[in-house]
């Protein structure tokens, strides 16, 4: 089988399709190995929570491909994020960003209580945040994992040069709820 594209694009991912965007009027051809486009790009949905899984590749700076150079590590400063029923909800840790939403869940990260014990919803929100850092559900962990959940972890990121300490470090860290 001959083709006859006057491009030919491997990958759909986020690259890929911003590479055919600006070729309309040639003929162009993206092909992809996997059974959707997005690439790393990838929204799920479990219980009635969407979360997303972003285009984010996190290297320890010893293992950069490329020399970060004078790109100060940037710590993430700003609050959590938790868009409930069209309502953002804001604290500075996940027992608070919840706490928000209506719901004590310091005895599930203490360990005091279990995750069958806290009420749907909470359980719901608290499935949310687990999932941004493990995937499946939350029940399919021991205990120990499924306090992950209520953990912001500090991960630092590298600013990209033309990002100033203020755009950078005051967007919520947002979990749709």
């Amino acid at each position: 089988m001959l083709l006859e594209n006057d491009v030919l694009i491997v990958g759909a991912g986020l690259a890929g399709l911003a590479a055919a965007y600006p070729l309309g009027d040639l003929d162009t051809l993206v092909v992809e190995r996997a059974d959707r486009i997005g690439g790393r790009i990838l929204t799920r949905t479990q219980e009635g929570t969407a979360y997303d899984l972003g285009a984010l590749t996190a290297y320890h700076e010893e293992m950069a491909p490329f020399d970060l150079g004078a790109l100060k590590p940037l710590q993430e400063l700003a609050p959590l994020g938790l868009s409930d029923h069209g309502v953002l909800r804001l604290g500075e840790t996940v027992v608070e960003t919840i706490a928000q939403a209506g719901f004590d869940v310091a005895g599930f990260g203490a360990g005091t209580v279990t995750l069958d014990a806290l009420p749907p919803r909470a359980r719901q929100l608290v499935s949310a945040f687990f999932n941004l850092i493990h995937p499946g559900k939350i029940d399919a962990y021991v205990r120990e994992r499924q306090r992950d959940a209520l953990v912001r972890h500090p991960t630092p990121h590298h600013r990209p040069r033309s990002c100033s300490a203020r755009t950078c470090s005051t967007s919520p860290t947002m979990v749709a709820g």
